[in-house]
């Protein structure tokens, strides 16, 4: 029974000095581009694909993303349209309307669209999400200016193991010694 103990405690010792803690590192991702005033018609939507694979360090599948937000800005230069906003199928804004004038262009600013978590989720899946805006209604044109998706990743990440002090390395070094000296004896 004595030698059991001596076992068990030895045990304890070298199990204890191998524990590890691991922590959750949040970074935030900005995907963003300036479309350059690119032309919105009837005929001619813009589409663009955020990917947080390409130049991030987004790793697809173990990473996941907690929180996005869609920023978009148009300019209109004069006529009435209504235009749709969807990332992948999901149609973010619902219709909305564009009006502006000939003389002065009309800025529209849609800032902090919340994705919903199917969005997230997919996101978290593979990194890429693709952003169509497209005119439902109306003879004119309108012009998007930027787009932009921020968001929040979470990364679980092992912090490296603790050293132990030299003073626990020689007494558990002591006890195995022991522990092999009580064995021999018996």
């Amino acid at each position: 029974m004595k030698q059991f103990a001596k076992i068990v405690a030895a045990v304890v010792l070298l199990s204890s000095s191998a524990f590890s803690n691991a922590a959750i590192v949040k970074t935030d991702l900005v995907d963003t581009t300036t479309a350059n005033m690119f032309k919105v018609s009837q005929s001619n939507p813009y589409t663009f694909t955020f990917d947080f694979n390409d130049g991030y360090d987004f790793i697809k599948g173990s990473d996941k993303i907690t929180d996005a937000w869609l920023d978009l800005v148009f300019s209109d230069n004069g006529g009435s349209e209504t235009f749709a906003v969807k990332l992948n199928t999901f149609d973010i804004l619902k219709t909305k309307n564009l009006s502006g004038s000939e003389k002065v262009p009309e800025i529209t600013s849609f800032l902090g669209l919340k994705l919903d978590q199917s969005l997230l989720t997919t996101l978290s899946a593979d990194g890429i999400l693709k952003l169509t805006v497209s005119m439902t209604t109306g003879d004119g044109s309108f012009n998007v200016v930027s787009s932009s998706l921020r968001a929040v990743m979470e990364r679980d990440v092992a912090d490296p193991a603790e050293v132990p002090e030299p003073m626990s390395l020689a007494l558990l070094g002591l006890g195995l010694a022991g522990l092999a000296a009580a064995r021999r004896k018996a």
